[in-house]
């Protein structure tokens, strides 16, 4: 049987618990902030609200206001008419999804030859003529 002497005031050390010198002193969190700062905003939140902005450009021959989204949506849609394929493009992508032009499935093995067998067996029924 082995006793195991343990001091009573023992001070834990390693990950996690560092000396009483390097630790925070009261009212001196000295942690500095990470991310973006409280109530900035972001890129996107930014765009986002120019978009729902009514429209002030000049010289519009219309009379009803329009909101920028509006109006980006107009001339992508022009564009697009006019002969732009690659904004036609992303305009259908993003309205019916993506066209699927092409699947390949490489099939090697036991599925194959099971393939081949049904292909063969499919035809050699075609070819038999029913008898009466």
């Amino acid at each position: 049987m082995v006793k195991i002497k343990v001091k009573r005031n023992a001070v834990k050390k390693g990950y996690g618990c560092p000396p009483k010198e390097h630790q925070f002193k009261p009212g001196h969190d000295d942690r500095r902030p990470r991310g973006r700062p409280k109530g900035s905003v972001g890129i996107i939140a930014a765009v986002k609200r120019v978009l729902r902005e009514q429209c002030d450009l000049e010289g519009l021959s219309y009379n009803k206001k329009r909101t920028w989204a509006e109006e980006l949506a107009r001339s992508l849609i022009r564009n697009a008419v006019l002969g732009n394929g690659a904004i036609a493009r992303q305009l259908l992508d993003r309205i019916e999804g993506p066209v699927i032009t092409e699947a390949l499935i490489d099939m090697e093995g036991p599925l194959t030859e099971l393939i081949a067998a049904m292909k063969g067996a499919a035809s050699a029924a075609s070819l038999q003529s029913p008898s009466s």
